[in-house]
């Protein structure tokens, strides 16, 4: 297994690796782990006064506030920028630890960039989904729509903003799509 400061360096290589393909202003990762840089390590300063815990709280409770399993347009809506909100006050985050081997917060903060990630694109695909499918029901709009939604959902990223949400068809193999009702009043 890798210990951080190699997973560290490892991250750098790949985040500079694809600086060609998205510009230079500075990425998340990029003002992550300025505190593990030697020029950072001296300086020592911390970017603000965001927590993770605070961001990831904030976080569920938007997912489950705007995305639980009823779900109508308003909230998902909100809950599309109180996502792009969090991922404004990442960038605001401060580490304590600035230690280079086993630490914890640095892995945290690198997970929780990833949650936003995921979060944005669940929150963009689910409201761009107009229809009712599975365990995720629309209220306003109530029935399944297989003629544009029997798709996979997408989210493409780009150098900066949400992500855009394309499609790609399901293909069929056994199992023939049709309504799930577990009431027992249908056969």
């Amino acid at each position: 297994p890798l210990i951080a400061t190699e997973t560290v360096i490892l991250m750098r290589a790949g985040n500079h690796g694809c600086r060609p393909a998205r510009g230079r202003s500075p990425t998340r990762l990029d003002l992550l782990l300025a505190p593990f840089t030697p020029i950072g390590r001296r300086s020592a300063r911390k970017r603000g006064g965001e927590t993770l815990s605070g961001i990831r709280q904030d976080m569920n409770t938007a997912m489950e506030t705007g995305l639980g399993v009823y779900r109508e347009q308003a909230p998902m809506e909100k809950a599309v920028r109180d996502v792009a909100e969090l991922k404004r006050r990442y960038e605001h985050v401060s580490l304590s630890d600035a230690s280079r081997v086993f630490n914890t917060e640095l892995t945290t903060a690198l997970e929780l960039s990833n949650l936003l990630d995921c979060a944005e694109a669940v929150t963009q695909s689910a409201l761009a989904r107009k229809e009712s499918r599975g365990a995720h029901q629309r209220r306003d709009f109530t029935e399944r729509d297989d003629a544009n939604f029997l798709r996979h959902s997408l989210a493409l990223y780009a150098q900066d903003g949400p992500p855009r949400i394309e499609y790609r068809d399901v293909v069929i193999t056994r199992s023939q799509p049709g309504v799930r009702d577990y009431s027992g009043g249908h056969e």
